[in-house]
């Protein structure tokens, strides 16, 4: 199961087109981001001098991507919710 982190630096990439703009958010340097993403094991970006690009794959993954941060993060905050009785 691919890391809460992995998922959020593709995403991240995936949706500002920059790993320098990702790597400054989360106070990373950019080959770190870069090797996380790697991790995910499939070829989902392209990167260029100063820019990436979704790949056929990252195209597919990044809503599988993002439904997955949204479970991991909404779930603990919903299972601490009140309940109604």
């Amino acid at each position: 199961m691919p890391k809460l982190l992995e998922l959020t630096c593709f995403a991240a990439a995936a949706e500002n087109g920059s790993l320098r703009k990702v790597a400054k958010a989360l106070g990373m340097g950019e080959p770190s981001i870069s090797r996380t993403i790697v991790k995910l094991g499939v070829s989902l970006l392209e990167r260029s001098n100063t820019s990436v690009r979704l790949t056929n794959a990252g195209r597919c993954y990044l809503p599988e991507a993002k439904s997955a941060i949204l479970q991991r993060v909404a779930a603990p905050a919903l299972s601490e919710a009140p309940t109604l009785e």
